[in-house]
């Protein structure tokens, strides 16, 4: 008698184009709307920080389901959540085009933020699936992916604005999603599960700190920055978020592994993620308003249409293709050198775009430039991050990571409307000072990254030597 026939699985590249797939249908969704928040406010009668909230309320939301479902993953099964996953930014898409109003168009932007959780879990995915050495060259491209997607939802989104109209954006962005769905399932299950359940009290204190938050942030111009309820926005969402790390470190299955978190290592690389999220989405949200100014009436700007805005960040989106991957599989060098190379080539193209910004084709190189440093600190930063806890606790890693840029890029959304907003010439128009300092205020956190890099240097106990020296085959028991 024969035994059973073993059909060898998927070969690493088709498994890397698969979570590839579906890491671009989410990153794509990030960025659609940004080049369109001009048209939101005109057609659906939105000030500035209101529409703002189309952007802010996807990353909220991605925020709080980024550790749920990575969780789930963790426990279920990586490859179903994120079949499960997909489903539901298909049908929040679908909502989002057919949305008659800025509230429920926010809703369904809500809900599509779900599918934060495609990060780490294709980061766990790669991790189960790819052979050893090719594990660190997988989350390069995954990560790079967030970025290119990103760019390339800018491009997409003017060539669209200019011939149809702001629904149709969501149309074409289901395209992406519909080819990972038939893609995902197709995946071997991954066999190392760590049984839990989702930590819902834990998702709904830390939604609700940083709702606070954000609303504080965005009120404070308007109600006064010292009006009883902005301060007491500001005072409540940080005793609400004090009160998720109390329940977090009671819960049995939290949502964020406080034990993780707190390793001095996990912490500066979240402490770093969030300063590169936030410089990255200070870039793509207030871009088009400055390039798109008439610069004859603000002494800025080129008068750039929707499609030229895409232009504009297409070189941030070909940089990180190009740079993410290689950064993410180097061999040779420590990875916090590569890291600081992409920390420093980032906060120097911010400082450039700040105060050289007349010329376009200046722009373009600097912008290029961005696209370098984020691609390669994302890709390094995402292998970090995994490659510092044990394969069953890949998705509670890879959550982290994602956790702390997406929170990175709803506080940039927000923090870089209210600085621009704070600056207006006397028609109303924003003001050239306004976007100087919201992107020295990026520049400002990209050096803040490069000082946190120096003591993660030394911050080893209870992580692979990735660190110090990189050995691609040393891992946790």
């Amino acid at each position: 008698m024969t035994g059973p026939v073993v059909r060898p699985g998927p070969p690493p590249r088709a498994i890397l184009a698969t979570v590839a797939s579906a890491a671009l249908a989410y990153s794509f969704m990030q960025t659609l709307v940004l080049p369109a928040l001009p048209v939101f406010e005109r057609e659906l009668d939105a000030s500035p920080t209101a529409a703002a909230w189309i952007v802010s309320g996807f990353f909220l939301s991605s925020s709080i389901n980024i550790p749920i479902f990575g969780r789930l993953g963790d426990s279920f099964g990586k490859v179903r959540v994120l079949t499960i996953v997909l489903i539901v930014l298909a049908v929040a898409t679908v909502g989002a085009a057919l949305a008659p109003s800025l509230e429920v168009l926010i809703f369904f932007r809500v809900l599509q933020g779900v599918a934060g959780s495609v990060f780490p879990l294709s980061f766990g995915i790669v991790r189960d699936q790819l052979p050893t050495e090719r594990v660190g060259f997988g989350i390069g491209v995954v990560s790079a992916i967030f970025g290119i997607g990103s760019g390339f939802g800018y491009v997409a989104s003017g060539v669209v604005l200019e011939l149809l109209s702001w629904r149709w954006l969501f149309v074409f962005a289901l395209i992406p999603v519909a080819i990972a769905i038939v893609l995902v399932p197709r995946l071997p299950e991954s066999r190392e599960l760590a049984p839990g359940r989702p930590d819902w009290l834990g998702g709904l204190l830390l939604s609700l700190g940083l709702l606070a938050l954000l609303v504080g942030l965005t009120e404070g111009k308007e109600w006064g920055w010292t009006s009883p309820a902005v301060l007491g926005l500001f005072a409540g969402g940080l005793a609400i978020l004090a009160l998720w790390t109390a329940a977090e470190r009671r819960i049995r299955d939290p949502m964020v592994d406080l034990d993780v978190f707190g390793r001095p290592a996990i912490a500066l690389l979240s402490v770093c993620t969030f300063l590169i999220g936030y410089a990255m989405f200070a870039v793509y949200s207030i871009m088009p308003a400055f390039v798109s100014a008439n610069p004859a009436e603000t002494g800025y700007g080129f008068s750039a249409s929707p499609i030229e805005i895409g232009v504009f960040l297409l070189p941030v989106a070909v940089a990180m293709l190009l740079s993410g991957p290689p950064a993410g599989g180097a061999r040779n060098i420590s990875p916090i050198n590569v890291l600081r190379f992409g920390i420093v080539a980032l906060a120097v193209s911010l400082t450039l775009i700040a105060f050289v910004h007349d010329d376009r084709w200046l722009l373009y190189a600097w912008l290029g430039l961005l696209g370098i440093g984020t691609g390669v600190t994302l890709a390094v930063l995402g292998r970090l991050a995994v490659e510092a806890v044990r394969a069953d606790q890949t998705g509670i890693a890879g959550g982290i990571n994602t956790l702390m840029r997406t929170v990175g890029g709803a506080v940039a959304a927000q923090a870089s409307a209210v600085i621009t907003a704070g600056f207006l010439l006397s028609d109303g128009v924003r003001a050239e000072k306004g976007f100087v300092i919201a992107f020295v205020v990026a520049a400002i956190g990209g050096v803040a990254a490069l000082v946190a890099t120096f003591p993660l240097a030394r911050a080893q106990v209870g992580l692979t030597p990735a660190f110090a020296q990189y050995q691609p085959t040393n891992r946790l028991p």
